[in-house]
């Protein structure tokens, strides 16, 4: 589920590229967590990862932008046992599926391009 891109943005500092995509990308949400993953998303379920590999390379992948969200999922799996837990995540994967495959498209547009997508 993991892309790889290359990017013309410089992503070597989290913080001043998730502001660049704040601009770019104003309908979406930013925020960098563990001081180099920047979280590109909408409501709670619905977001990219964008790990960097070096200045101009990154992995995305997907990511909640919600840490309460993440947690709760993942003490239900803890608690609920393997399969309900993993039944869950499917559901949430399933229902979120197509608007993080369009996140990951407009990421990909602006990081190769510099700028934002058009249309």
């Amino acid at each position: 589920m993991a892309t790889t891109i290359d990017s013309t943005v410089s992503l070597s500092n989290a913080q001043e590229a998730a502001d660049w995509l704040k601009t770019a990308l104003p309908q979406y949400q930013s925020t960098v967590r563990m001081g180099k993953v920047i979280i590109v998303g909408t409501g709670m379920a619905t977001g990219i990862g964008i790990v960097p590999k070096g200045p101009n390379r990154a992995r995305l992948n997907w990511q909640f932008p919600s840490m309460g969200v993440q947690m709760l999922l993942t003490l239900a799996i803890v608690f609920t046992g393997i399969l309900p837990g993993l039944v869950a995540f499917l559901i949430v994967w399933l229902s979120v599926k197509s608007d993080v495959q369009k996140i990951e498209r407009d990421i990909t547009a602006a990081l190769a391009s510099g700028a934002p997508p058009q249309g």
